[in-house]
């Protein structure tokens, strides 16, 4: 099982989302489109009212978009896909749940396989 996000924020109180991504080097390709998107920088900065009980993201890897034929042209839209307006527990992705994903409906269920999940 991966360790858990551990940040010294320097007495600065709890870190943001932001800080988080940007320490994690495994999924670039979605940072990058998250970077790109003015709504999702909102987002993962607190500053969306889109957003306003919480976030979990469902950050894909690089792996995971090199496992496809091609890279999406609309990553915006693939990301949109993978941020979620609620705190989602991995115990209630372990019970399996729907969820509305920023513009589309998602059904999660958590793989026996530990992922990350960033909830902010």
């Amino acid at each position: 099982m991966a360790e858990p996000y551990m940040f010294d924020s320097g007495g600065q109180g709890k870190p943001q989302l932001s800080d988080i991504l940007g320490k994690e080097k495994s999924a670039s390709i979605a940072l990058d489109a998250i970077l790109r998107s003015e709504a999702l920088v909102r987002a993962i900065s607190g500053a969306s009212a889109d957003f306003t009980d919480g976030l979990t993201l469902l950050l894909p890897t690089n792996s995971a978009f090199q496992s496809l034929d091609s890279i999406p042209d609309d990553l915006e839209l693939v990301m949109k896909r993978h941020f979620i307006p609620q705190v989602i527990t991995s115990q209630r992705m372990e019970q399996g749940t729907t969820v509305f994903a920023y513009e589309r409906v998602a059904s999660l269920r958590h793989p026996r396989k530990q992922r990350h999940i960033l909830s902010g």
